[in-house]
């Protein structure tokens, strides 16, 4: 039984230097995509608030560099769109991470989860489980 365990796992798991879109809010999220980025998965994130996520994700106080496996998308140029748009289709694995209470709406989960092409692994993070601090 320990071996099919073992199986299922290494299945589940996104391949070594793999596409990841993470969606979300709060810490919890840019936490998740910054570790998935240093695990060396492509890392792709988009927010309106582009430049405050960038901040939060490099310190510039403490001279942190860049990770080349994150990037951090914005909503309003085109390139942008058509980037988000890239990193949806080909997406290997997709991280959903709220700290909040809200959740994400089912025509976002239908952008960053589309029928068919995308993300073929999902994990979820949240703080709170059916609204209950966890």
């Amino acid at each position: 039984a320990p071996q099919r365990r073992r199986t299922a796992v290494t299945m589940a798991a996104v391949p070594p230097g793999g596409r990841v879109l993470a969606v979300g809010n709060g810490p919890v999220f840019l936490l998740a995509a910054k570790t998935a980025a240093k695990m060396g998965y492509k890392t792709t994130i988009v927010s309106a608030r582009e430049e405050l996520f960038t901040q939060l994700l490099w310190s510039e106080a403490r001279e942190e560099p860049r990770d080349p496996n994150l990037t951090v998308l914005g909503v309003t140029r085109d390139e942008d769109v058509e980037a988000f748009n890239d990193a949806v289709a080909n997406a290997d694995g997709l991280i959903i991470a709220f700290d909040a209470e809200q959740t994400l709406t089912d025509t976002l989960l239908d952008v960053v989860l589309p029928a068919t092409g995308g993300a073929k692994r999902v994990a979820c993070l949240s703080k709170h489980l059916n609204g209950e601090a966890v």
